[in-house]
């Protein structure tokens, strides 16, 4: 998929997250990341937030999914802080995708 899709998807994406997310980082990981995707792969990401420390797992992906409906291609978003991203386990999907996950900046 074109870079530049994936990047534009991202942008409208985090433009769409509460104010109050304040994302850190944002991490695409998996196939768009390692080359391997498909035309109609989604887009793994990870939005690292210390506003995600006192909310659960549910309630932070309602957050994420509802950013994410309606952009082309899919995202698939996990929601993390900086600390549980520090701890990973190296072995898991979460630290995998810190080693060589790709942070992700947008051109103006």
């Amino acid at each position: 998929m074109d870079t530049r899709k994936i990047e534009e998807s991202l942008k409208i994406f985090t433009d769409a997250l509460p104010s109050e997310t304040k994302p850190f980082q944002v991490i695409i990981f998996g196939s768009q990341n390692d080359g391997s995707a498909q035309e109609d792969s989604d887009i793994d990401v990870l939005v690292v937030s210390d506003y995600f420390e006192e909310i659960s797992e549910d309630n932070r992906l309602d957050i994420l999914y509802k950013a994410s409906r309606f952009i082309s291609p899919e995202i698939h978003p996990w929601g993390v802080t900086t600390e549980e991203l520090a701890h990973a386990d190296k072995q898991s999907t979460l630290g995998s995708a810190r080693k060589i996950g790709t942070q992700i900046t947008f051109s103006t």
